[in-house]
Parts: structure tokens; C-alpha cells; sequence
């Protein structure tokens, strides 16, 4: 079984490690890979300076990690450990602090009417906190579904020191 690849990015300044952050924070338009390569910069946003200032303070760089994987569809506790291992990996392998997952890495792409499942969604929530308390030594951007009270939304967020710092919903 395939666990996945990864390619690594290498960013100089914690100004460029901002944007990473900064596009989870609201901007529907900006995604980690344009952010990587120059081609969309953000405007500044509150939050998501707050969590770089939490996350890299005394880093003056930063090493993202951008994992692929081959999510199966609806298996979240495969799903889960594909992207533990991969997280460990990319900690061990190349000294990462950051690693991002694709769009709905946690359920596979597209997971469907079992988003419609209340207890899929709850199943979700619940291997995120897996994700939270096993990979405290790496920051982790996973894809993920959610149910918030403007219904459900396709959700990205930053996991680091053995804490949820961010979220961000976009509404489906």
C-alpha cells in the first residue's frame, strides 16, 4: 500500500511563513501551493498571525512539508494513520515544522452522502483529536469535514503542540 510522498518546501523568513497561515484564516481564492510558490499574497489577517507568532517565534525559518496521499474513501481510521505516519515521516526525514495535507484527507475526496451521517462526522472529529494528541511535535494542516451552524462546511485545520491553534469553513 502506498503511504504517500512528500515535497519540501524551504521558506527564509517567518514573513513568507506567515501567508501559509494567514490563507487558512479566511481567503477562500489563496491555497498553500500558490502561497509557496509567490504567486497570490494575502492581506494580513489577526488570527492567522497570532498562530504563526505561537507556532515559529523562535524559528527565524520555516520547512514545509507537502504530503501526498491516496486517501480511500469513508476510512477514516486508515485515512488517520496515513496521515500520522506521513507527519512523523516528514518530522524524521526532513526535520519539518509544518506539513499540509490535501482537501478532505481525513474522509478521501469526495466522501459524499456520508457527509449527511451524523455519526461519520462524528467518527471525523473524533481521529482529528487522534491527529492532535500523536503528531505534537510537527504542525499538521488536514482537510476535513464539519457541521457548524451555517450547515456543513469543507474545513482545513492547524494542529501544533498537542493543540487545535485554527479553523477555517468553507461552506459547501
Amino acid at each position: 500500500m502506498d503511504g504517500g510522498r512528500l515535497g519540501i518546501v524551504r521558506l527564509p523568513t517567518r514573513l513568507e511563513c506567515a501567508f501559509i497561515i494567514v490563507g487558512l484564516a479566511g481567503y477562500d481564492r489563496v491555497t498553500p501551493f500558490s502561497i509557496v510558490a509567490g504567486l497570490s499574497l494575502p492581506k494580513q489577517n489577526s488570527g492567522g498571525i497570532i498562530a504563526i507568532q505561537q507556532l515559529y517565534s523562535m524559528n527565524p525559518s520555516l520547512t514545509i512539508v507537502l504530503a501526498q496521499m491516496n486517501a480511500t474513501v469513508g476510512d477514516v481510521a486508515a485515512n488517520t494513520e496515513k496521515i500520522i505516519a506521513l507527519a512523523r515521516k516528514a518530522k524524521a526525514e526532513h526535520t519539518a515544522d509544518l506539513v499540509l495535507f490535501p482537501e478532505l484527507a481525513i474522509t478521501g475526496y469526495p466522501p459524499e452522502d456520508l457527509l449527511l451521517r451524523r455519526e461519520f462526522l462524528e467518527q471525523v472529529d473524533r481521529h482529528l483529536e487522534k491527529i492532535q494528541a500523536q503528531t505534537p511535535e510537527i504542525a499538521v494542516l488536514v482537510g476535513h469535514p464539519s457541521r457548524e451552524s451555517t450547515g456543513l462546511c469543507n474545513s482545513a485545520s492547524l494542529y501544533a503542540g498537542g493543540a487545535r491553534l485554527i479553523t477555517y469553513h468553507k461552506q459547501l
